[in-house]
């Protein structure tokens, strides 16, 4: 029982490690450049474009 729950630690800490190194090559490198936080940008400032364009009255009426 002993070996069984030293292999499921080995293999939890195999995932975290595997995670970790995973997260340390794609995703901080480019959190750390600045283009994650430009995309999040590009998006957000889309949606409040596409948000604020015309109420939604004057949409239905000019489909009608």
């Amino acid at each position: 029982m002993e070996k069984f729950f030293g292999f499921m630690l080995f293999l939890t800490m195999a995932m975290c490690g595997f995670w970790l190194l995973t997260f340390l090559v794609s995703f901080l490198p480019a959190w750390l450049t600045g283009q994650v936080g430009e995309r999040f940008d590009k998006l957000n400032k889309g949606k409040r474009a596409e948000a604020y364009q015309e109420p939604l009255e004057v949409l239905y009426k000019k489909e009608n």
